[in-house]
């Protein structure tokens, strides 16, 4: 068992590291996460820290992330995603808070597929506009689970999709999701290239207090 006050330079150290990535939503599941955990060992924290901000985070690199979300997923379950990159995709043109916000879509898609959908086959393409399309970034996710009825999406168990749609309302990103019983599930995200963010007022001063609170709730354990 690590002694407190080598947990909470710990617990500061991966908040300071990842702080600047948050958006509200994790930083307040973080908090809460600490708050629940506070008797869990530090190597359990520290997974909790890197899924909710993975290092590669700060590569800045959206294609990156999802070529390394994919591959870790394939070495832990059993269906086969297929992830096809085109050619000469751009997404360089993402800020931090639309690569994280972007990248936490797609891994809320692929964690749904793992506990509903019973697929053997998952499909992730991404591109950018074609023809007349509005220029920017898009990304196709399929797959050949069992379905589900978009209409009744208010229960607890389509939490995540209200979460992913949240998130790219934040950042100015299309999500269309539709999907049939017996007969899969389609998502499609668009990400404009020149669309500002829709929500901003206040946001950095709520980070920042919400990170001075995390700062003081771990302090306690010194306590």
């Amino acid at each position: 068992m690590p002694e407190p006050a080598s947990t909470v330079l710990e617990l500061e150290e991966i908040i300071s590291r990842y702080t600047t990535y948050f958006i509200f939503f994790d930083i307040v599941f973080f908090a809460l996460l600490i708050a629940g955990c506070l008797s869990k060992s530090l190597a359990e924290v520290r997974s909790m820290s890197y899924n909710l901000a993975p290092p590669d985070i700060t590569k800045n690199d959206f294609l990156l992330l999802v070529k390394n979300l994919c591959e870790e997923f394939a070495e832990n379950y059993d269906a086969t995603l297929r992830l096809s990159i085109l050619e000469n995709t751009d997404a360089s043109f993402l800020s931090k808070n639309e690569i994280l916000n972007l990248y936490r879509i797609v891994q809320e898609a692929l964690t749904n597929i793992t506990k509903h959908a019973q697929a053997s086959e998952i499909v992730i393409l991404t591109r950018n506009a074609n023809g007349e399309e509005e220029k920017g970034l898009y990304i196709f996710i399929s797959d050949d689970g069992k379905g589900f009825d978009t209409e009744k999406t208010d229960d607890k168990k389509h939490f995540g999709l209200k979460g992913m749609k949240k998130r790219a309302d934040l950042i100015g990103a299309e999500l269309f999701i539709s999907s049939e019983q017996d007969y899969g599930t389609q998502i499609k995200i668009i990400k404009p290239k020149n669309v500002l963010y829709k929500h901003t007022g206040g946001y950095r001063k709520c980070l920042a207090g919400i990170k001075h609170f995390l700062l003081w709730k771990i302090t306690q354990l010194q306590t």
